[in-house]
C-alpha cells in the first residue's frame, strides 16, 4: 500500500484503531488481489504459450532436421534400406577371405566370384646383412655412413674416394654424403621424396626394404647409384634392381621372362593372324639381333625361320638361358638364378621380341641368391561367374578393393590361382565365393519407430495442453480453483506448500484454449491424410499412399483409451517390414517426399501457405513445415497472443499488451488504496480530536461544578 507516517492512534478513545483501519483495508485490497491474480495468470499463460512454441522448435531441429530421423527427411544424407551382405567361399583351398560391405546403391541377389590374383606392390629386400653386435645394431642407422662402413669392415672400391653421391629410384634422385647422413637421413630423404617408395631396415634380420607405396603393376621399382650412392646400395643389398616385367605376364620366378602370344607357324605368319599384329613388325621384314646378356643372336622376319628356329638358335647360344613356347606364350628363363637377365633387340629382333611380349625386359640377380625381388602387380577376379565357366566379367586393377554392383569387396586376404610353369596354364584355381544380398529394414524401421515415438511425446503434450483442467480445491468439482497466491498468503505458508500451491495453480491453464486445439486437431490431420506421389495430365491424383498402409494407426482397442481418444500412433512391425521389403521407396516417399518432387513452394513465413503444400509432402517435411509455420510464421496465432521469445514481438503482442494493461489498473489501484488508507486514518483522527474536544470540555464542566460546590 506504500509508506505511511508512523500514526499514535486510539490514546483519547482507547479503541485500536490501526487494527480498525486494516480490517477497513482488507476489504478494499481484494480488488488489488484479484487484479493482480488475473496478471499473474496471464503471464502463466503467456510463458505456457511460448513453452509450446519452443517445444514445437525442439521437436522440429530433433526429428526433421539434425537427428537420426533426418535420415527419413533427407534419405540422401543417409542409408535408408540397405542391403547387407553374406559370404560363403564354395571353392578353393586354403584359409583365405574376403570381406564385403554392401552400399545404398547394391540390388538384392547372388553373385560368384572368384579370385585369381591379388594385388600387391613391387618390394625388394636386401641380401647383405648388417654384420655388428647387437648393441651396435640398436642405434646402427644413427651412425655416420663412414663410420658405419669401417664398423663393419666394408671395403668398396670408392670408399677412399668421393664422400658424396647419387641414389635414383624411379628417376628420382637423392643425394647422398658419406661424412654427413646416417643409414636413418638416408631412409628418411627416401622415404620424403617423390619416388613413391618407403624404405625400412627390420632390426631382427638386419635387412633393408624398399616397396612401392602403392599397388599395381605399374607401381614398380628400379634402384641405382653412382659414386657413393653406389657403394651405400652395396652395403644395403639393394644396388641395380629393376622390379619391371611385362604387364602383360606374372612373373613367378626371379630371373624369368613370359610372352604372351598365342601363336603358331613363323612369327611372321603368327603376326598376320592377331588384330595390329602386323603393325607390331612396323613394317620391317629383313634381318635383326635379339641380344640376351650380351650375346648376339641373329633372327629374321623373312619368314624363312619358324619359332623353332627361333628358339633353336636362342638356345644354342652363348647367352645361358633356356627359351620355349608353351600355351601359346613365349618363356625365356635364365639356366641359373643368380645371374641377371637382359633381353634387347634390334632391327626384325626388337620387332619379334614385341611380338612376343619380350621387349626390355631387365631382370637383376640377387648377388648371393638371398635378395628378394617382388613385382608389383594387379589384382584380377571373374565377378558373377568363374574363369573356367566362361561367365562373369574378367575384372584387373591395381588395388584389391573393388566397387561393383554396389558392393565393396576387399580380397587383400583371399588365395588367388597358382599356375603351371608356363605361367598361364592353371594350375589350381584361386578361391571362389558366393555373395548373397538381401535387404537390411531393421534400421529404416528403428529411424520409423523413433519417428513416430518422437511424434506421440508431441501429440500427447498438445493434447495434455488443452484437455486438461484446471484442478479445485477438496478434489470436487464445487471446490474453488487454485488462484496464485497472494504476498500475504505467501508469507503464510512454508516453501514446499508454495511450491504445490503453484505447480496447481498454472494446472489447466490452456483448458479448450481455441489455437491449441486447433493445433491437436491439425496435426493429428497431417499425419492421417495421404501423400500423394503421382498425377496424370490433368492434375488428377493417380497413386498416394497412407500411414495405415505400412502398419501405423491411431491406438487400437488394446491400448490406452486416452492415447486412442488423442491420436496417439502405435506400429504393426510385421506390416511395416513387409512393405519395407516389398517396395522401401515407396514407403520412404510417404516419410521423405520433398518440395522437389511435390512441386510445392519451400516453406516461408506464411501459415497458409504451409498448409497449402500438405497434400504434396512427405509427413517429415509436413510436420517440419506446419510446425515452423504455426510456431514461427507471422500470422502464427500463437505468436500473434504471446509473442516469441525473441524479436520484436516479445512485447508487440495481445498478450503483452493485455498485461501492459493490468499494470497500469495495478498502478492506479494501488495510489487508490494509498488514498482510502489516509482516509480512514484521518476519519479516526477527527474523531479522535473531536473526543479530545468532548473530554477537556466534560473536565472543565466537572471542575467548575466542583469549585461552585
Amino acid at each position: 500500500m506504500g509508506s505511511s507516517p508512523i500514526r499514535f492512534s486510539g490514546m483519547t478513545s482507547g479503541m485500536d484503531t490501526q487494527s480498525m483501519v486494516v480490517q477497513l483495508m482488507r476489504a478494499e485490497s481484494m480488488k488489488m488481489d484479484r487484479l493482480t491474480q488475473r496478471r499473474q495468470i496471464l503471464q502463466w499463460r503467456q510463458e505456457q504459450m511460448r513453452t509450446t512454441m519452443s517445444f514445437m522448435n525442439e521437436w522440429r531441429t530433433k526429428n526433421t532436421q539434425h537427428s537420426v530421423v533426418n535420415s527419413i527427411v533427407n534419405p540422401a544424407n543417409q542409408a535408408w534400406v540397405t542391403t547387407k551382405a553374406n559370404v560363403t567361399q564354395i571353392s578353393g583351398s586354403g584359409s583365405g577371405s574376403i570381406s564385403v560391405t554392401s552400399t545404398n546403391a547394391a540390388k538384392v541377389g547372388n553373385y560368384t566370384m572368384e579370385v585369381v590374383q591379388t594385388a600387391q606392390n613391387a618390394m625388394v629386400r636386401g641380401d647383405t646383412r648388417f654384420k655388428g653386435t647387437a648393441s651396435d645394431t640398436a642405434s646402427f642407422k644413427e651412425v655416420k655412413l663412414n663410420e658405419l662402413f669401417n664398423l663393419n669392415s666394408v671395403v668398396h672400391t670408392d670408399i677412399n674416394g668421393p664422400k658424396t653421391g647419387t641414389i635414383t629410384i624411379n628417376n628420382v634422385t637423392i643425394s647422398v654424403d658419406m661424412d654427413k647422413d646416417s643409414a636413418t637421413t638416408v631412409m628418411n630423404r627416401i622415404n620424403e621424396s617423390k619416388a613413391g617408395v618407403t624404405m625400412s631396415f627390420d632390426s631382427l634380420r638386419g635387412v633393408f626394404t624398399v616397396a612401392s607405396k602403392e599397388s599395381g603393376e605399374k607401381k614398380q621399382i628400379e634402384i641405382s647409384g653412382t659414386a657413393v650412392g653406389d657403394s651405400i646400395l652395396d652395403f644395403m643389398g639393394l644396388n641395380n634392381i629393376n622390379t619391371k616385367v611385362d604387364p602383360a605376364v606374372p612373373a613367378n620366378q626371379f630371373a624369368t621372362a613370359t610372352g604372351s602370344t598365342a601363336h603358331n607357324l613363323s612369327v611372321w605368319e603368327m603376326g598376320q593372324g592377331i588384330p595390329g599384329g602386323l603393325a607390331i613388325f612396323g613394317g620391317t621384314s629383313g634381318g635383326g639381333v635379339i641380344t640376351i646378356n650380351g650375346t648376339d643372336i641373329n633372327v629374321s622376319l623373312d619368314g624363312s625361320m619358324s619359332v623353332d628356329d627361333i628358339i633353336a638358335a636362342v638356345n644354342g647360344s652363348a647367352a645361358n638361358v633356356t627359351m620355349s613356347y608353351t600355351n601359346g606364350r613365349f618363356e625365356i628363363k635364365s639356366n641359373d638364378a643368380n645371374k641377371d637377365l637382359t633381353i634387347t633387340g634390334t632391327g626384325a629382333g626388337e620387332s619379334i621380341l614385341h611380338f612376343a611380349g619380350l621387349a626390355s625386359v631387365s631382370i637383376n640377380a640377387p648377388d648371393d641368391g638371398s635378395r628378394t625381388v617382388r613385382t608389383g602387380r594387379d589384382a584380377i577376379i571373374y565377378f558373377d561367374g568363374t574363369s573356367g565357366s566362361g561367365d562373369g566379367v574378367r575384372i584387373k586393377q591395381s588395388s584389391n578393393v573393388f566397387e561393383v554392383e554396389g558392393l565393396r569387396i576387399d580380397i587383400s586376404n583371399a588365395i588367388g590361382a597358382t599356375f603351371e610353369a608356363d605361367g598361364t596354364t592353371v594350375k589350381e584355381a584361386g578361391q571362389s565365393f558366393r555373395i548373397g544380398t538381401e535387404r537390411n529394414v531393421d534400421a529404416a524401421i528403428d529411424m520409423i519407430r523413433e519417428f513416430v515415438n518422437q511424434y506421440n511425446d508431441l501429440i500427447r503434450y498438445i493434447n495434455a495442453m488443452h484437455s486438461t483442467q484446471r484442478p479445485r480445491t477438496g478434489n470436487s468439482h464445487k471446490g474453488n480453483l487454485f488462484e496464485p497466491l497472494t504476498d500475504e498468503q505467501r508469507q503464510a505458508m512454508s516453501e514446499k506448500e508454495v511450491e504445490q500451491w503453484d505447480e496447481k495453480a498454472k494446472t489447466g491453464l490452456l483448458h479448450n484454449d481455441r489455437d491449441i486445439k486447433r493445433l491437436h486437431s491439425q496435426l493429428r490431420s497431417l499425419m492421417m491424410e495421404p501423400v500423394n506421389l503421382a498425377f496424370d495430365k490433368d492434375g488428377k491424383v493417380t497413386d498416394k499412399i497412407y500411414l495405415f498402409e505400412i502398419g501405423i494407426q491411431t491406438v487400437g482397442l488394446g491400448g490406452s483409451a486416452t492415447d486412442r481418444l488423442n491420436g496417439v500412433l502405435e506400429i504393426d512391425e510385421s506390416r511395416l517390414r513387409a512393405a519395407l521389403e516389398a517396395d522401401p521407396e515407396r514407403v520412404q516417399k510417404l516419410f521423405a517426399r520433398n518440395h522437389l518432387e511435390a512441386g510445392a513452394t519451400m516453406a516461408g513465413t506464411n501459415l497458409a501457405q504451409a498448409q497449402e503444400n500438405v497434400p504434396h509432402l512427405g509427413l517429415g517435411f509436413r510436420l517440419d513445415e506446419f510446425m515452423n509455420g504455426f510456431a514461427n510464421s507471422l500470422d502464427s496465432p500463437l505468436r500473434l497472443r504471446a509473442g516469441g521469445n525473441t524479436g520484436l514481438d516479445v512485447s508487440e503482442n495481445t498478450m503483452s499488451r493485455q498485461i501492459r494493461d493490468y499494470n497500469t489498473r495495478i498502478e492506479a489501484m494501488q495510489k487508490y488504496l494509498i488514498r482510502r488508507e489516509n482516509h480512514y486514518y484521518a476519519m479516526f483522527a477527527r474523531m479522535e480530536q473531536a473526543m479530545s474536544k468532548s473530554n477537556a470540555q466534560m473536565d472543565s464542566l466537572l471542575s467548575f461544578a466542583s469549585g461552585g460546590a
